[in-house]
C-alpha cells in the first residue's frame, strides 16, 4: 500500500479543485482557530461546500477511492470487526473483507495511527477508501445501533406472548410506534424494515437449543443479523404468524401465508412459511418489492431472436410455456 508522502492539506485540495475560494479559505481558516473545530466541518456548517463534494475532491487529490456508504450494503459482521468505540473515535468503518485484505472507509485515510491501530487489532492488511462522515456514522448506527436497540427491546420481552393483545395490535409498518407500544412490535418491525433498506431477499428465523438466530440473504447469500435469547422465540413467531394470518395454536404442521405491508411508504409483500423444527418453528419470509417489479418483456434481458421466439409459443393455440427461475 503506497501512502501519500506529504499529508494533504484540505484547504489546498478544494482550492485546486474550484470549490472555494483563497477567501472563503481564509474566513475558514479563521473561525477555526477561535473554535478548534475541523476545517471541513467548517466549511461545510458555513454551506461552501457539501460533504460529498470535499470528500470526493480529497479522493481525487489523494488518489484513494472513493466510496458512497449510502448505496454500500455491508455486512455487519465484517463492520464489527473493528469495536465500535474505536471506529467512532477513528471515524471508520470496515467495508469488505478479501483474504488478508480488509477495506477500511475512513473519512481520513492518511491516519496513520488509526490505520495501524486496526492492522494490529485485526491481523489483517488495510486497505482505506474514503467516505463521508454522515455515511459512516449511518452506517456504524445501522451495524451497531440496530443490535443495542434490539438488545433493549429483548429485556421486556419476559411477559411477550402470555398475552395474544400484547402482539396482535399492529399491521402497518409505517404506523407510529410511542413508548407504550409492545416491544415485540418494535422488534418485529425494526427487522423487517432494516431488511427492505438494505434490499434482502429473504429474512430466516431459526430456533436453536439456547438462542434464536435471524439471518439475512442478499446476493445469494445467507449472512447473520443478530442472535437473540431463546426466551425471545415464542413472542416473535406467534407475532409473524398474526400478520400471515397464521393459526397461533398449530406449532406442528407447516403453514404458508402472506403480509401486505407499507415501509417507508412503499407496498412490501411478505411470502411467509413456517416448518417445525427440533427446537421450535423455523420462518421464512420472501420479501418482494411491488415497486420493483418489471413486466414489460423487452425489459426482461431477451435477446432480440429470443423474444420473438417466446412471443410465437405464447401466442401459440396449444403447448405449454415454463417459466422458471428464482421467486421475483
Amino acid at each position: 500500500m503506497v501512502m501519500p508522502k506529504k499529508r494533504l492539506r484540505i484547504g489546498d485540495a478544494l482550492l485546486e479543485e474550484g470549490l472555494i475560494d483563497e477567501e472563503q479559505l481564509q474566513k475558514s481558516l479563521q473561525i477555526q482557530k477561535k473554535t478548534g473545530k475541523r476545517l471541513g466541518k467548517i466549511l461545510v456548517e458555513m454551506g461552501l461546500v457539501g460533504e460529498t463534494d470535499m470528500v470526493e475532491a480529497l479522493a481525487k487529490q489523494m488518489k484513494i477511492p472513493y466510496v458512497n456508504l449510502s448505496t454500500y450494503l455491508i455486512d455487519p459482521a465484517i463492520a464489527r470487526t473493528i469495536p465500535e468505540h474505536i471506529a467512532r473515535r477513528y471515524q471508520l468503518i470496515p467495508i469488505n473483507k478479501v483474504g488478508n485484505n480488509l477495506t477500511v472507509a475512513m473519512v481520513d485515510p492518511l491516519n496513520i495511527l488509526a490505520i495501524d491501530d486496526i492492522q494490529l487489532m485485526t491481523g489483517l492488511s488495510v486497505k482505506p477508501v474514503v467516505a463521508t462522515s454522515t455515511d459512516i456514522n449511518n452506517s456504524l448506527d445501522n451495524a451497531f445501533g440496530a443490535d443495542s436497540q434490539v438488545s433493549n427491546l429483548i429485556e421486556d420481552l419476559e411477559d411477550i406472548g402470555k398475552d395474544k393483545e400484547d402482539i396482535d395490535s399492529l399491521d402497518n409498518l409505517d404506523a407510529d410506534l410511542g413508548e407504550n407500544d409492545a416491544p415485540i412490535i418494535k422488534l418485529c418491525n425494526l427487522l423487517v424494515s432494516q431488511a427492505v433498506e438494505n434490499n434482502v431477499s429473504d429474512i430466516h428465523i431459526e430456533p436453536y437449543e439456547k438462542d434464536l438466530r435471524v439471518r439475512f440473504r442478499y446476493d445469494g447469500v445467507l449472512h447473520t443479523r443478530m442472535n437473540q435469547p431463546k426466551r425471545a422465540q415464542a413472542a416473535i413467531a406467534s407475532r409473524f404468524k398474526i400478520m400471515a394470518k397464521l393459526d397461533i395454536a398449530e406449532k406442528r404442521l407447516p403453514q404458508d401465508g402472506s403480509i401486505k405491508i407499507k415501509v417507508n411508504g412503499k407496498p412490501i409483500d411478505l411470502r411467509v412459511s413456517t416448518i417445525p423444527t427440533m427446537f421450535g418453528e423455523k420462518i421464512v419470509m420472501r420479501i418482494l418489492d411491488q415497486t420493483n417489479l418489471n413486466v414489460d418483456l423487452t425489459k426482461s434481458g431477451f435477446e432480440p431472436e429470443s423474444l420473438v421466439r417466446f412471443n410465437r409459443a405464447v401466442e401459440a393455440p396449444n403447448g405449454i410455456v415454463l417459466v422458471t427461475g428464482p421467486t421475483g
